[in-house]
């Protein structure tokens, strides 16, 4: 893909990923992560990922007694929903 810039020259191509993980704070560990597609293109026909879908692909591992704390665009219905 393209990367956007005001100055022709300057635009290449990069690859851009997302990565988002489920980090475990009081044991220090990460209990899932996934890099997955960030956009999808006219040159692909990959599934681009969103913040609360890889959130909820997260919450596959979480247990009925986990404190999930989540950043700020996270929470949403369907996420409080899946939880329960």
């Amino acid at each position: 893909m393209k990367v956007k810039c005001q100055i022709k020259d300057f635009a290449k191509d990069v690859s851009q990923g997302r990565v988002s993980c489920l980090f475990d704070v009081l044991n220090n560990i990460a209990i899932d992560s996934s890099i997955t597609n960030k956009n999808k293109s006219e040159d692909n026909d990959l599934i681009a990922y969103d913040e609360r879908t890889l959130a909820l692909q997260h919450l596959c591992d979480c247990t009925l007694d986990d404190l999930t704390i989540m950043d700020r665009g996270y929470p949403s219905f369907e996420a409080i929903c899946s939880s329960a």
